[in-house]
């Protein structure tokens, strides 16, 4: 640590970078902020299916309390940021559990931060995030080194550079599949760098780098995603110096605090610990792709309602763009395309969750008897082939809510 010899503990970066995750957190709530109030309209999946009956008044009260929380995680002095740190983390913990959409992974990354924040004194605290967003670099990278990234999402990406420069057909698809492995590429460069204390200046420079060209790649000049996409990118832009970077600085008085208590520690240990290993379930299926940080993943498992000609034209005009002609049936509900459109964030990329919208739609709009579910496993990571299931009508379809340990019942009022 003699590279902090102007903040020995770390109190002055740590300040700063909660005060950067209080704003981001609140750009993000602001930016997607139906998804937070009891919507209508998009299906909401609770994470136990003894949540499906929850009134709508919890949405809103959990709603106030993450706002409320940000912000005085935000505006609080540091003597009293642990107690913001465990609001934010509660609040925001409580109202994924109404919904499973809300698990976004910046949401992920808030809960886990503010916990060791509150419960860890800053020379520990900075090297747990340290690790933890070192590995949120590798397990990323790891989720892209497969056969459905480099034919699918990973094209997706490459094609905006070359078409900056006008190359989309001068390459070959060898060449193609081969260049889409320098996304996978940079991150675990990055994350190698940041990982050693003598090249961590270089991993910063190279990690800031990587961002800014992500989000020419993702923003408006490039594919336009969601604002969610480049407010969360540029929280990893500046937390990089944040975190790794020699902070040369004069501490302020005010900000040197006791530290948490020593038996507060462990909470922030072991939650560092589980939000390190976990990920190494995602392969198995036994973690989904957001908490295994298996971000901008082309492999994830899905489900997609399909429904007959007949009961498609029945359904409501703002559903009608969403659904395209299939191979069987003839249509396909795009949800991916609906959450975007109506919740302004990314559909949660697992199976589970999808059940549970497709159940909810089918049941809303009466057209259950004429509709089929298709659940996808992943995609094999070698010849990006998948494996589905077909579940026609409502009793099909709600049997295979039972494959699934956590619940893919759609909340009761958002289905009747």
């Amino acid at each position: 640590m003699s590279e902090f010899s102007k903040d020995p503990h770390g109190e002055i970066r740590l300040s700063l970078y909660r005060r950067l995750l209080a704003a981001v957190g609140l750009s993000l709530v602001g930016a997607s902020y139906k998804l937070w109030l009891p919507q209508t309209d998009f299906p909401q999946v609770p994470a136990f299916s003894a949540l499906i009956h929850a009134p709508p008044q919890f949405d809103y009260v959990l709603a106030l309390g993450i706002v409320g929380s940000l912000f005085a995680w935000l505006l609080l002095p540091q003597r009293f940021a642990s107690w913001g740190g465990w609001s934010v983390a509660a609040w925001i913990a409580a109202s994924c559990l109404l919904d499973q959409h809300r698990f976004q992974p910046w949401a992920y990354q808030l809960i886990f931060t503010a916990i060791v924040l509150a419960t860890c004194e800053a020379k520990l605290a900075l090297r747990l995030l340290r690790i933890l967003v070192i590995s949120i670099y590798f397990y990323s990278a790891a989720s892209k080194l497969n056969a459905p990234f480099m034919t699918d999402l990973g094209q997706t990406f490459l094609d905006v550079p070359l078409g900056w420069f006008g190359a989309r057909e001068a390459w070959s698809d060898t060449a193609r599949q081969t260049a889409t492995l320098l996304f996978p590429l940079g991150e675990l460069i990055a994350g190698l760098l940041l990982a050693i204390p003598q090249t961590r200046k270089v991993g910063v420079i190279v990690t800031v780098v990587m961002h800014t060209a992500l989000l020419l790649v993702v923003g408006p000049l490039g594919l336009n995603h969601w604002p969610g996409v480049l407010l969360w990118n540029l929280c990893f832009l500046i937390q990089a110096p944040l975190l790794f970077w020699p902070l040369v600085a004069k501490e302020d008085p005010e900000e040197m605090v006791a530290a948490p208590p020593a038996k507060w520690r462990a909470v922030g240990i072991v939650v560092t610990t589980f939000v390190l290993l976990f990920p190494l379930l995602e392969p198995f299926g036994y973690c989904d792709a957001w908490p295994g940080w298996a971000l901008y993943a082309a492999h994830v498992s899905r489900a997609d309602l399909y429904i007959d000609a007949a009961a498609a034209e029945a359904l409501p005009e703002k559903l009608q763009p969403f659904l395209s002609e299939s191979e069987w049936g003839p249509y396909r509900l795009d949800a991916a395309q609906w959450s975007l459109q109506a919740l302004n964030v990314p559909i949660y990329p697992d199976d589970r969750f999808q059940t549970g919208v497709a159940i909810a739609v089918a049941q809303k709009y009466g057209v259950a008897w004429f509709c089929e579910l298709g659940v996808q496993d992943p995609a094999d990571r070698y010849s990006a082939e998948r494996t589905e299931t077909r579940y026609r009508g409502p009793q099909q379809m709600e049997a295979a809510t039972k494959r699934y340990w956590l619940n893919a019942l759609p909340n009761h009022r958002l289905a009747r």
